[in-house]
């Protein structure tokens, strides 16, 4: 088998991952206040309900996530800052799109291959992320991994 080929899914497998797998959004502003030019950011933080990671007992391995790969391999970038510099240089992914309903409360992202997510952002909006969101014409998106509640 070449390194390009991909082994069959049990599509039963599919199905419950696909069932249990949810993910959490929550929209955010962020804006340094020392830097009024750069203006504010409109984010979505997102944390997926499931995380799976590969598992490796030799001496120096290190555990991969693979919702984490996935995203690098789509052209997400890591972040070492939560600051809206840093967060407005993110690179763009040209061949996703996000739309959101009448109402601007549901938003939907595709990505090339289709839905990244498709979910009510809530009643209670930061104010003013609409605005940043338009101003910007891109939303940063935040995927968190392996989080712990405490």
């Amino acid at each position: 088998m070449s390194s390009g080929d991909s082994l069959p899914l049990d599509p039963q497998l599919v199905a419950a991952l696909e069932e249990a797998m949810s993910i959490w959004a929550s929209p955010g502003l962020i804006e340094d206040h020392m830097r009024p030019d750069t203006g504010p950011v409109a984010l979505l933080t997102m944390t997926p309900s499931v995380t799976v990671q590969t598992s490796d007992e030799h001496p120096g391995a290190e555990l991969v996530d693979v919702v984490v790969a996935s995203l690098l391999r789509w052209g997400f970038d890591l972040v070492t800052a939560i600051e809206p510099a840093e967060l407005a240089a993110l690179p763009l992914l040209p061949a996703w799109r996000a739309t959101f309903d009448a109402a601007g409360n549901t938003l939907h992202i595709r990505e090339p291959g289709g839905v990244f997510y498709d979910g009510d952002l809530g009643a209670d909006l930061p104010a003013g992320w609409h605005q940043a969101l338009h101003r910007r014409g891109c939303l940063v998106v935040l995927v968190c991994s392996a989080i712990a509640s405490t």
